[in-house]
């Protein structure tokens, strides 16, 4: 495994309700010419465990990742509605591949990837802005909002259809947002490929406890998510075939 730099930095952003946002840098040693903005969701920020383990996992495969916050992050506050966030997503999303244009990176080679609320709203900014899906070749989400715990009449897939990227989906077996099963069923919606990561036991962060573990021991949502790298790595090296 390649070894890999991580550099901290006030990310400036335009058009959005602030001029920066916190960014961590994730540089492996030998990149693969693919790079990925991570974001974290509604209730965390971007050295939430979880947000930090996926951006390492990524990293660790020889992506570039810039790991960042989204604006209400940033300034403390709580997270407006996922549709009242997509300006401000669109910011940081030009920010990252501003932050990374000198790197040699070719049109279609990111991944936007997200933690809940965060993937929800970058899938929103793929469906509805050209010129990102334009450079996007996968979406990679870490606990999908499918729908509120307890109300799966309210799937949040309208915009699936227009998702025409490739998607692996993250997602504990006992989420309450949404299990693998309901988003099996929903996933031939999309309107590109779907591949489903289950993390048995695991819940909407990924932390599996010791009653739900099949051996007893209980797995934080970091290592959870490490546990998935051979199936990033699949998808990765399949994107754009």
């Amino acid at each position: 495994m390649d070894a890999v730099t991580v550099t901290r930095r006030a990310m400036p952003i335009v058009g959005a309700r602030t001029t920066t946002v916190t960014a961590a840098i994730h540089r492996p040693t030998t990149a693969s010419g693919r790079c990925a903005l991570v974001v974290p969701g509604a209730g965390g920020d971007l050295d939430t465990d979880a947000v930090v383990a996926l951006a390492e996992v990524l990293a660790s495969l020889g992506v570039t990742v810039v790991r960042a916050n989204l604006p209400f992050a940033e300034l403390g506050r709580r997270a407006p509605r996922a549709e009242a966030s997509l300006a401000d997503a669109v910011a940081v999303v030009h920010g990252a591949m501003a932050e990374v244009a000198n790197d040699g990176l070719q049109a279609g080679g990111w991944v936007l990837a997200g933690r809940s609320y965060g993937g929800r709203v970058l899938s929103m900014v793929w469906a509805d802005d050209r010129r990102i899906a334009g450079r996007v070749a996968g979406l990679l989400f870490s606990g999908y909002p499918l729908h509120p715990p307890g109300r799966p009449d309210r799937c949040r897939v309208d915009h699936w259809p227009r998702l025409t990227a490739d998607c692996l989906f993250v997602q504990g077996e006992r989420d309450p947002f949404g299990s693998p099963d309901e988003l099996g069923e929903h996933t031939p919606q999309l309107g590109g490929s779907a591949t489903v990561c289950t993390v048995r036991g695991g819940d909407h962060s990924l932390r599996v406890t010791r009653a739900a573990s099949v051996d007893g021991r209980a797995v934080p949502p970091a290592a959870s998510m490490h546990a998935c790298r051979d199936d990033v790595a699949r998808w990765l090296a399949a994107l754009g075939r």
